[in-house]
């Protein structure tokens, strides 16, 4: 129900040039369930649980990210239960300038203190589409090739589109 009525708001917020802010906010404890980010016919995934964030076959049981908002950028927190529970996409090893997405401790997931390198995003809105572009890179958050295991990365230059549905 929630990601109907994002799809009927988005465009709207774009003409008014508002965000939907409230997904959730921070300091949330994150149960197992959230939002589904379809990319194509694949979707953000936490690959066997994580850590590692790659393209999976479309309703599997890693799929799960609630935004919460950081500020005024968003960060996706993995809410699909498991040891990860609770942890937001940014560079793999929290490393300054590494560009492949994994899951790590944060402040925003309640795992940790402050966010890690990457996982700053401002979601750009299309016509209740939604695509993560990350602050830190300038670029946005996708795979580079659109199939099955393909890791995601921070620093994409085309603009993905992602649906978000429950």
């Amino acid at each position: 129900m929630r990601s109907r009525i994002l799809r009927f708001l988005a465009p709207i917020a774009l003409v008014l040039g508002v965000s939907l802010a409230g997904f959730a906010s921070a300091g949330t404890a994150y149960a197992a369930g959230g939002e589904h980010f379809y990319q194509m016919s694949f979707n953000i995934a936490a690959w066997n649980d994580g850590p590692n964030v790659a393209a999976n076959n479309i309703n599997n049981t890693y799929d799960d990210f609630t935004p919460v908002q950081v500020g005024s950028y968003w960060t996706l927190v993995y809410t699909g239960g498991g040891p990860y529970n609770g942890y937001c996409i940014g560079a793999f090893g929290n490393a300054q300038g590494v560009t492949t997405a994994e899951l790590d401790t944060c402040s925003a997931g309640g795992t940790g203190s402050g966010n890690p390198w990457g996982s700053l995003m401002t979601p750009i809105w299309s016509g209740g589409l939604v695509a993560f572009k990350v602050n830190e890179f300038g670029a946005y958050l996708a795979t580079n090739n659109n199939s099955q295991g393909a890791l995601f990365v921070l620093n994409h230059g085309a603009v993905y589109y992602h649906e978000a549905a429950a």
